[in-house]
């Protein structure tokens, strides 16, 4: 088998011309589109003698024309997927015409044809598949858009910038777009179609006001209020924060029903409905806060990702990482800061540990890559957000602010590199950041270990800290780490204001001194760097921590590590042939927490939550799956029979809650609720299915009935099934919550449920062309059902493997997205190994598969 074409960092080159401008014509239609483009293009320095080559996609040439004299055909060369000028002059316009067919893109880039609307997706490389173009980021060009289609079918026509001109002829409908900031191909957009829009203004500080349009499914427009909000809450954040306001007179959304993902084109973002739609009706919590996010993000990406671009793809992470860094403190700011970052930190162990750990692992910035498709990745958003977030710590945040809007006046309206952005912090704060750099290049995470000695006569403490370099590509050595740290007494009394140390060695002692007694150190507050933590802190410390510590993420992980412990503890013992309880300080801990918990809900949740997968089998060199499994079953058991009695009466105690009501204490309520409710369910008890029964049936709000019947799905009852079906007919009409009820369905864990799983895809309200339920059902069985997709059998493995092959066939998907498990092959014990390594040695064999799946098995395989 034929490896993938590798793409290298080190062969960049600048594109031999500017296109300083681009107007298209374009006629839509979803059986044929027809594209005119012209394009004013001047030679480069340095570019002499280069022909012009222009990137293309399944495209039919209908003209082209120079200067407007029809092209010589021995001048060029035209095929579907590229065009090359012979013997370019210095400077002229190029004229072009092509036929596209939207509704035969199956795979949904450049323009699709899509639930009755006409719509695109561009990044990374759509945009060669509308027209012959340049299509790579480092080519900034500014772009007037005319578009024209049948009225009555696409009465509103939307593209990038500010609308010049629209009406109605003969008709057709027309409109005219015009964006006056340069931009990469990548964030070009158009949606064609018949929308009910919900409206709305926002006037910045300097007294421009913007008009805000979302648009959506006619009737659907009215659950876009939340939405609305949420812009405007970012456009303010954005002002307040980092004091940029929006540039152009409009900025409009499209909410697009059965599909999935976020686009940051400039002044026309597309989402799949369910980042838009809200309704307390049919919206959980999470999915509030997840609309704000993404409604956020993309907006922040008008100034670091459109205004300033990358120069290629191996600086994604430069908008992206950036960008995600800035969506975290918008929502640490809107919501419950401690809680939030912790909720990071689950998604980048559950998500982003793991890809360090396998064969995908890459650093921030790598050498090279094959398919682009492959490339979008936790490591580039979440890690790249946490170096930046390190930046932070060390600078402050107000320098950091500073910086960040120097390095968008400097580079407004170009495309530039990680080095850019790096050089600029060193220069213009002093820094010697040569590093700290190492961070982007290194794939993998150290693991850090903290120990302590204290000197009681001195009344000094000495902590040392040391770092193990991950064993995975990149220059090794040490990494330049910020460590918060802040020191505890034992009732729970801080002994010393946080204080901010730096790692730059293999190992270093920093020396606290005026410390009245031994403490309990608080270890990467915050989470200040993106790294393993190795402590050696006895139980009761652990409990001190989780108990008393001010700083929310300790608070939090040290729950976890003692849990953690337990759990590893149990297991182990079963491997040996001996049996084991939980000890003594973890059940403690837990009634502990529920006698304080109305007082931090959300926070007092978040430690009751028990550890699972993948993080139980973080930094261990195999996977013992069934035995974390039954110890961590176990705990939950012990725990519901210790603290059954004060779980049912918390439970009960905080049921009634208003859900329209989403302050930070609401929403704390309701997840300290739900989080009751899971560990009632441990210890089996009739009257605590009953419970999780009732709250489907009765709970006030989406957030509590959608959690019951995620946790129900767990078990082995007869009126599990019962549940699901219920939960069916009531939501059967909401298209959303369906999408939720599959997803609850594939992160069943209840014994002998993956042939109830796969059977789903033949239900009546599944459908493979409807991509947000895809992933949703694909996504959480493959992604992130622990247990089942690991059932003994390796059905799930197969399931896996087959859904690649079709989805492949089809010309869509991201197969890199799905098998993250499987990558996990090589630390799991047999059978399920060999399993795994069977079903990839299939897709290996399997003739015809696209480079995007090859590249994903050759890696996984190695």
């Amino acid at each position: 088998m034929n490896g993938p074409a590798v793409v290298r960092l080190a062969d960049y080159r600048p594109y031999p011309f500017d296109v300083p401008d681009i107007a298209l014509d374009i006629a839509l239609d979803p059986q044929e589109t027809r594209v005119r483009s012209v394009l004013r293009i001047e030679r480069r320095a340095g570019g002499a003698g280069e022909p012009l080559t222009l990137d293309g996609q399944e495209l039919e040439l209908v003209s082209a024309r120079l200067d407007g004299v029809p092209l010589d055909p021995s001048r060029f060369e035209a095929t579907p997927d590229r065009f090359v000028l012979r013997a370019a002059p210095d400077a002229f316009t190029l004229e072009l015409e092509v036929l596209i067919r939207p509704d035969q893109n199956l795979g949904k880039k450049g323009l699709f044809w899509h639930a009755g609307v006409l719509a695109t997706q561009c990044e990374a490389e759509g945009f060669r598949r509308i027209t012959y173009f340049p299509d790579r980021p480092d080519v900034m060009t500014r772009y007037q858009v005319r578009l024209e289609a049948d009225a009555d079918r696409f009465p509103i026509l939307l593209s990038n910038g500010d609308l010049a001109e629209e009406g109605v002829e003969g008709g057709r409908a027309f409109a005219l777009w015009k964006d006056p900031y340069p931009k990469p191909s990548y964030i070009f957009a158009l949606m064609a179609g018949d929308f009910g829009v919900a409206r709305d203004r926002w006037k910045t500080p300097s007294g421009r006001e913007i008009k805000i349009a979302i648009h959506a499914r006619p009737g659907e427009e009215g659950r876009c209020g939340f939405a609305l909000q949420a812009l405007k809450s970012a456009l303010a954040w954005e002002e307040r924060t980092f004091g940029l306001e929006y540039d152009l007179d409009l900025y409009n959304i499209v909410a697009l029903d059965d599909y999935s993902g976020a686009q940051e084109n400039k002044g026309l973002n597309l989402f799949g409905a369910e980042g838009v739609i809200a309704d307390p009706a049919i919206t959980t919590d999470e999915e509030f806060s997840l609309i704000q996010r993404i409604i956020g993000h993309e907006y922040f990406h008008n100034w670091t990702g459109n205004r300033v671009t990358c120069r290629d793809w191996f600086q994604l992470s430069l908008k992206e990482g950036l960008t995600r860094l800035r969506d975290q403190l918008f929502m640490e700011d809107v919501l419950e800061p401690g809680a939030f970052r912790i909720d990071q930190v689950k998604a980048l162990r559950r998500n982003q540990f793991p890809e360090d750990d396998g064969p995908a692992a890459h650093p921030v910035q790598p050498d090279s890559f094959s398919e682009i498709e492959n490339f979008y990745t936790n490591t580039i958003y979440e890690k790249g957000a946490e170096i930046l977030r390190m930046l932070r710590s060390l600078v402050g945040p107000e320098v950091f602010v500073a910086t960040i809007r120097d390095y968008l006046t400097t580079f407004d309206g170009q495309a530039v590199t990680m080095e850019d952005l790096f050089d600029l912090f060193a220069r213009r704060n002093g820094l010697d950041l040569d590093l700290f750099r190492k961070w982007l290049k290194q794939a993998g995470r150290p693991t850090l270990a903290a120990r302590g000695a204290y000197d009681q006569a001195g009344r000094r403490y000495t902590l040392t800290l040391s770092q193990t370099p991950p064993d995975k590509p990149g220059p090794g050595g040490p990494l330049h780490i910020p460590v918060q740290v802040a020191l505890f007494a034992r009732d729970g009394k801080r002994l010393c204001a946080p204080r901010l140390l730096e790692l730059k060695t293999e190992a270093e002692s920093f020396v606290f001194e005026g410390v009245a007694e031994a403490p309990v150190p608080s270890i990467l507050r915050a989470f200040t760097a993106p790294v393993s933590l190795d402590l050696d802190l006895a139980d009761a410390d652990l409990a001190v921590l989780a108990l008393c510590d001010d700083d929310p993420f300790v608070a939090w992980n040290s729950a976890q590590d003692l849990m953690i412990r337990a759990i590893r503890s149990m297991a182990r013992a079963e491997g040996e042939g001996r049996s084991a309880e939980p000890p003594e300080a973890v059940l403690d801990l837990v009634s502990r927490l529920l006698e304080q918990a109305e007082s931090a809900p959300m926070l007092t949740a978040l430690k009751l939550a028990l550890p699972d997968e993948p993080v139980l089998s973080e930094g261990l060199e195999e996977i013992a799956l069934d035995a974390h499994m039954r110890a961590r079953a176990r705990l939950r058991q012990r725990l519901a029979e210790r603290c059954g009695a004060r779980l049912f009466a918390l439970h009960e105690a905080l049921g009634g809650l208003d859900p329209q009501d989403r302050s930070a204490q609401a929403i704390g309520r309701r997840s300290l609720r739900c989080a009751c409710l899971d560990l009632m369910l441990g210890g089996g008890a009739d009257a605590a299915v009953q419970a999780a029964l009732t709250q489907i049936e009765t709970g006030p709000s989406m957030t509590e009935r959608f959690e019951a019947l995620s946790l129900i799905a767990h078990v082995d009852v007869p009126a599990r099934r019962a549940a699901f079906e219920g939960f069916y007919q009531r939501y059967k009409d909401q298209p959303l919550v369906i999408d939720k009820w599959f997803k609850a369905y594939a992160l069943s864990r209840a014994p002998g449920v993956i042939d109830e799983i796969m059977a789903l895809e033949a239900h009546p309200a599944f459908d493979i062309r409807n991509t947000a339920r895809v992933v949703a059902f694909y996504g959480s069985l493959f992604r992130q059902n622990r247990v089942t997709f690991h059932e003994p059998s390796g059905k799930g493995y197969r399931f896996l493997a087959d859904r690649l092959l079709m989805m492949d066939q089809m010309g869509g998907g991201r197969p890199s997205y799905f098998t993250p498990q499987l990558d996990q092959w090589r630390r799991h014990l047999e059978p399920r190994r060999g399993l795994m390594k069977a079903e990839l040695e299939r897709l290996a064999a399997t003739p015809g598969i696209t480079a995007r799946l090859r590249e994903v098995v050759e890696r996984a395989l190695g």
